[in-house]
């Protein structure tokens, strides 16, 4: 069960009622229940009566695909840390070669005005 749709159908034939009784709480004619239920083309408006005329939240129309949608945000949301990350240690890694490199340069440099200093 992927749509809205689908899970409008789903719980109003386990309550019981008719197309006939959603239908007309939307104020709408059979044909065009139909064709928003096969369009899956359910206004945020009608779907709040919907919800009102079966009892059940909003949120279980679309606990499913807001899952799906949540989760594809939360791995994009990792790939990209994950992503930053790996260009931190690339920048640190090059940070600590340039250390390394100036230690070198400016060390023996010290140890020789440390000599000349203790004659």
């Amino acid at each position: 069960m992927n749509t809205i749709s689908e899970k409008v159908e789903s719980i109003r034939e386990s309550k019981g009622l008719s197309k006939k009784s959603v239908y007309d709480s939307l104020e709408m004619t059979r044909q065009g229940y139909d064709k928003m239920i096969e369009n899956d083309t359910i206004s945020a408006s009608n779907l709040k009566i919907i919800a009102n005329l079966f009892n059940v939240p909003i949120s279980d129309f679309y606990s499913e695909t807001a899952n799906k949608v949540a989760n594809i945000a939360y791995n994009d949301l990792i790939h990209e840390k994950d992503m930053r990350i790996a260009e931190l240690s690339t920048t640190l890694d090059f940070v600590k070669n340039q250390v390394n490199f100036l230690q070198n340069l400016i060390l023996p440099k010290l140890d020789n005005l440390e000599k000349l200093a203790k004659d």
